[in-house]
């Protein structure tokens, strides 16, 4: 037979293990299917400097965003699939609270992306090791520049302009009487 007090500490540990607040829970799992498309927004300026859900103080000139399960830290690549913008954050708040919404950027964050207001992002959580040896990177990169045209180094070079040979200039400058420089 349980004691009261026995009952009561297994419901707060359940309670607690349960994520009483719902919204806050926290695991330590990337999103199903690796990618987390929704809205995203940014934080107020008038956060800067407060503490965050990992003990920091919020900077909002740091690549910084706040998710509701991502591992304290943890990173993340936001893409802004409007203008094809990708940034890596550093997971270090909890939030958004507002329903609808998956992360909340830093002023930073939310300027290299391009978004002003809400704007629709994908979220992909990256380990540190990705982000190391590159493999971060998104699937579609934008195609390369064309080679350069071919060199032509055999070829002989056109002629300079009869202007601008050393002899044209140092006729120019006898014959005004000044340098060609001054």
């Amino acid at each position: 037979m349980r004691s009261p007090a026995l009952a009561a500490l297994a419901a707060v540990a359940v309670a607690v293990s349960a994520g009483c607040a719902g919204s806050r829970a926290v695991l330590d799992e990337a999103p199903p299917g690796g990618a987390e498309v929704g809205v995203a927004s940014f934080y107020a300026d008038r956060l800067h400097g407060r503490p965050t859900a990992s003990g920091e103080p919020y900077d909002m000139y740091a690549m910084t965003a706040a998710h509701r399960t991502l591992p304290l830290p943890s990173f993340a690549r936001v893409s802004n699939p409007a203008n094809g913008r990708s940034a890596i954050v550093r997971v270090n708040d909890r939030g958004p609270f507002v329903a609808g919404r998956v992360i909340d950027l830093s002023y930073a964050a939310a300027l290299k992306l391009g978004v002003s207001g809400l704007t629709t992002v994908e979220v992909v959580r990256i380990t540190p090791e990705e982000i190391r040896s590159g493999t971060w990177l998104p699937a579609v990169v934008p195609p390369a520049m064309p080679p350069p045209a071919a060199c032509r180094c055999g070829d002989s070079a056109p002629p300079p302009s009869p202007d601008m040979t050393p002899r044209s200039l140092a006729t120019a400058s006898t014959a005004t009487g000044r340098s060609p420089t001054s």
